[in-house]
């Protein structure tokens, strides 16, 4: 497997929980999916207006 150029694991303290307990908790992917789909609601909304934008813009 080839080596990342990133930096090393240890100086990303928010993966080290997941990494020592062997995975995400289900509380946690519960979590973790719910921001997902907020983050998923924003970009929509954001694009949404920025098109809405461009066509104001047009003649």
């Amino acid at each position: 497997m080839p080596r990342s150029n990133g930096p090393p694991a240890a100086s990303r303290p928010h993966l080290r929980p997941a990494r020592t307990s062997g995975g995400l908790s289900p509380g946690q992917l519960d979590d973790l999916r719910a921001c997902f789909y907020g983050l998923n609601t924003v970009m929509r909304l954001h694009c949404t207006q920025d098109e809405e934008n461009n066509f104001s813009l047009a003649p």
